[in-house]
């Protein structure tokens, strides 16, 4: 392992997630079509001193194109998701704006966090509840989706 890249620095999947196409679609994917090239990523440092992963911004200012919050996390766990809910409020108040929130969980999902999974528009992302402090919460996980029984 290249030693500019330690594991657990984040600094790979943030490389990835600032990559031009990556932005294209995840944004487009989330927003729709109308999300091409709106979108370019931010600084993540906040007040007080923590640091989320990547956000992005719309170039233009409307409710139809949200802020996005991007987080990798190895285990999603009550304290993740404390952090999580923080530098979402962060978000907010930053850009003025509830950001919708995206999970990439590396590894495991804690079960008192999975159990409050709830169906999304998108067949590969489950919600948590998030009214408060983002427009939607997806999260990705290495659980692979079950289609329902019929």
């Amino acid at each position: 392992m290249d030693p500019k890249y330690p594991p657990g620095s984040d600094l790979i999947s943030k490389l990835v997630l600032r990559n031009p196409d990556v932005v294209e679609m995840i944004t487009t994917t989330l927003v729709g079509p109308d999300a091409a090239s709106m979108y370019s990523p931010r600084p993540t440092e906040w007040a007080g001193g923590s640091k989320s992963d990547i956000v992005y911004v719309s170039n233009v200012s409307s409710t139809s194109f949200p802020p996005i919050l991007i987080e990798v996390q190895h285990t999603i766990t009550p304290e993740f998701i404390d952090r999580l809910i923080n530098y979402s409020l962060s978000v907010k108040k930053c850009f003025k704006a509830k950001p919708t929130v995206i999970v990439f969980g590396t590894y495991a999902t804690r079960t008192e966090i999975s159990m409050d999974f709830e169906p999304t528009a998108f067949e590969f992302a489950r919600g948590i509840p998030s009214k408060y402090w983002a427009e939607k919460c997806y999260i990705l996980d290495k659980i692979p989706l079950q289609k329902p029984q019929k």
